[in-house]
């Protein structure tokens, strides 16, 4: 059995004078990397074994039981770093080398491998999720502990306390010492960067090996004085920057090239430029806000921290509505694609084999959908790279960015600019998980950083495609581009089949992951949770299925009523995008941080509403 882990609890002065008294010692040469300035303190922990009935009289458990603690942090603002005796912690380098021959590839843990990258991608996915507990001050908290997932240890609302968790997992045999689960600058910077702001917030890390992977948590007191054991944050900036990324280019910009008809070159430019330009400020305001407590987890946290429960309650609804939104247009995405290509079958007949074909998708496990997902930002980006290229080799319009279509330089009337704002606005569309990807992030003052190469590509992607779909394609452009690629002539053969098995692929990859939210709050309102229940019985089994079942009919009756792309994505962009990127942010940063030009927000605040109510009303007129 796992042994029970207390991390002990030290005051900040005594930490500070640990690092004072080694001011003036030498620092080490070969005992940590070059660039490490965190070394571990032998500091006041309690290592209980209790629940380890072979443990001997002196102490010490079996070396297959021994959860060793591996580490505490110290800030790099204390001054220079004691040293270290080989006594204190057993180094990687004792592990056996035959284990690094012996490894599968990737598995080597570095914080950048593969294994790293995959298990940070597990994680992200796992933050696509609507807190279903309205009164929770913290989406990932109970009582003191934060809840995980216990097949990808990653936070997650309906998930387990990490005591439980651990107290069932696994530990591995040869427990070694992992600098790689830990970035020792990341928790300095992170857990003792906040004591500089306030004496009253502490965090304690410690890390260790299980079965199949290394993590980390930690202890933090937030502004109320209660102390809460979380996982540390274990991703680095380019795993973040990867799952920003991912968040960020989405299916939205299918449509910008019809954005670009109702708007013209001149706006269409300029609201691509004030799209990017607006919602990269307010992720900012976000990361900002997150600052203010480190407890924060996710964008629903801020809702709380902000306006109570009736923030979290209306946060809920909005990412709701929300995804059901994006798991609608991806029906339609699916249908539209490949009617263009077997125009003989009707596009209903297409929605009613999306539900056949994506509803059992919703039966896997997140860590399994997790994978699958990868396909949606790979085909994404393949189908822009596939359009610009096709586009400079295609002789002769339409299709062809050496001859382009003719092309309009103003909207034809304010409304159309109306109904372009909506649809460009809706593809940066991604805080709903930005905090939650800062909160993984395991150096945090660096998000700012993934932010602005996350926009930079995100801008460049969509910008990329918007114009070059519209001098391709012109006025005559449909509701997405790939669409418009298929029916036109003189592409080679190859082509169709590649831009028709992408489009394809992204509703398989995106689908089931936008439906699993929805889906556990369906079960958790019925009762019938994995989290609720853990032996259901044969009736609650089926209302799980049902469950399953009614949210994908769901998505296929909207996409059927609702059939067209370009309109779906304007009225989420200008209603929801409006409110979530814009308003919110503003109005969080306002409550929790007191700005002093508190005007100026109040006055952005003001105009996104009237825009945002005006394209709204454009998008479902149009």
């Amino acid at each position: 059995m796992p042994t029970v882990l207390v991390i002990g609890r030290a005051k900040s002065t005594d930490i500070d004078a640990k690092c004072r008294s080694s001011a003036n010692a030498p620092r080490p040469v070969a005992s940590f990397q070059a660039d490490t300035e965190t070394v571990v303190l032998k500091w006041h922990i309690i290592f209980l074994r209790a629940v380890l009935p072979e443990q001997n009289d002196d102490g010490h458990g079996p070396p297959n039981t021994d959860l060793r603690i591996h580490r505490l942090c110290c800030t790099r603002a204390c001054g220079r770093l004691p040293e270290h005796t080989g006594a204190d912690v057993r180094r990687r380098d004792s592990a056996p080398r035959s284990m690094l021959f012996n490894s599968p590839l990737g598995s080597y843990k570095t914080p950048n491998s593969l294994s790293g990258f995959a298990s940070s991608f597990h994680r992200a996915q796992s933050f696509r999720s609507v807190e279903p507990r309205f009164r929770a001050s913290r989406s990932y908290f109970q009582d003191d502990e934060e809840l995980i997932d216990p097949d990808t240890m990653a936070p997650s609302a309906l998930g387990h306390k990490i005591s439980t968790v651990l107290q069932n997992r696994p530990i591995a045999d040869s427990s070694v010492f992992d600098e790689a689960a830990v970035d020792d600058a990341s928790f300095a910077d992170h857990s003792y960067l906040d004591l500089s702001r306030t004496n009253s917030l502490h965090s304690y890390a410690a890390s260790f090996l299980t079965a199949d992977d290394s993590f980390a948590f930690r202890q933090v007191e937030d502004r109320d004085g209660k102390m809460v054991t979380m996982l540390a944050p274990r991703s680095t900036v380019p795993q973040t920057v990867f799952n920003s990324i991912n968040v960020l280019i989405g299916i939205g910009l299918l449509a910008l090239s019809k954005a670009m008809t109702y708007s013209g070159w001149y706006c269409g430019v300029a609201l691509l430029v004030f799209s990017a330009s607006i919602t990269y400020w307010t992720a900012t305001l976000l990361s900002r806000c997150m600052d203010t407590d480190p407890t924060l987890c996710t964008y629903a946290d801020l809702g709380y921290k902000a306006f109570g429960t009736k923030g979290r309650l209306f946060i809920s609804v909005l990412f709701s509505v929300e995804l059901v939104g994006v798991g609608v247009s991806l029906i339609v995405l699916f249908a539209d694609s490949l009617n263009a290509l077997f125009p003989h079958i009707s596009v209903v007949q297409f929605k009613l084999l999306a539900f056949c074909v994506l509803t059992p998708f919703s039966f896997l496990s997140l860590r399994v959908l997790s994978g699958i997902s990868l396909l949606g930002i790979t085909c994404t980006i393949s189908l822009v790279i596939t359009i610009v290229l096709i586009g400079l080799t295609k002789p002769d319009s339409p299709g062809s960015l050496l001859h382009p279509m003719p092309t309009s330089l103003y909207p034809a009337s304010l409304h159309n600019l109306l109904v372009s704002f909506g649809i460009i606005l809706g593809p940066f569309g991604s805080h709903s998980l930005f905090p939650a990807l800062k909160s993984d992030l395991a150096q945090p003052e660096k998000f700012q950083k993934c932010l602005s190469i996350t926009y930079t590509v995100g801008f460049f992607a969509d910008s990329t495609m918007a114009i070059a779909g519209f001098a391709m394609f012109g006025a005559d452009i449909l509701n997405e581009i790939t669409q418009s690629v298929l029916v036109t002539k003189g592409y080679p053969n190859f082509v169709y089949l590649l831009v028709s098995v992408c489009v394809s692929m992204v509703p398989i990859a995106k689908t089931p992951l936008n439906a699993m939210p929805v889906i556990n709050i369906l079960e958790f309102v019925l009762n019938v949770s994995p989290q609720q229940i853990d032996s259901p019985s044969l009736f609650q089994k089926i209302l799980r299925i049902a469950a399953k079942l009614l949210v994908n009919m769901l998505f296929v009756l909207i996409a059927i009523a609702y059939p067209e792309f370009d309109k779906i994505i304007g009225l989420s962009g200008a209603s929801l995008c409006t409110i979530i990127c814009i308003i919110l942010p503003c109005a969080f940063y306002l409550r929790l941080c007191r700005p002093a030009n508190a005007w100026f927000y109040h006055a952005v605040i003001a105009a996104a509403a009237v825009v945002g109510v005006a394209a709204t009303a454009a998008a479902i007129t149009d």
